[in-house]
């Protein structure tokens, strides 16, 4: 089933709120959390998977977002997560993200 382009803001929204409250209280906390880790994990890989989904539409109404990149990332979450580093996927969360956040309330009406 495909997601439709407004249950993606949706859930990307959602998922942002939650990656925030699971990286707000620092690297050192995050990395002995592991909770905050799966939080970061699934939510991310739900942003990668509903991108991969709807990546045409994404890529004409938001060209600006690296969406490439981030259905790379669902891949490496999908089949390769032994090799994640959670710092790595700390840095994306906490910088990565909040611009993808920005970049979708910014996005033309539709």
């Amino acid at each position: 089933m495909t997601a439709s382009y407004e249950s993606f803001l949706t859930d990307v929204h959602q998922s942002c709120r939650l990656i925030e409250e699971a990286t707000r209280e620092g690297l050192p906390s995050y990395l002995g959390d592991l909770r905050a880790r799966a939080v970061v994990e699934w939510r991310i890989y739900r942003i990668g998977e509903l991108s991969n989904q709807l990546r045409d539409l994404l890529h004409e109404q938001i060209p600006a977002v690296p969406w490439r990149d981030i259905i790379r990332l669902r891949h490496r979450l999908a089949h390769h997560f032994v090799y994640i580093q959670a710092h790595r996927l700390f840095a994306i969360a906490v910088i990565e993200i909040p611009k993808l956040e920005f970049a979708l309330r910014r996005r033309p009406n539709t």
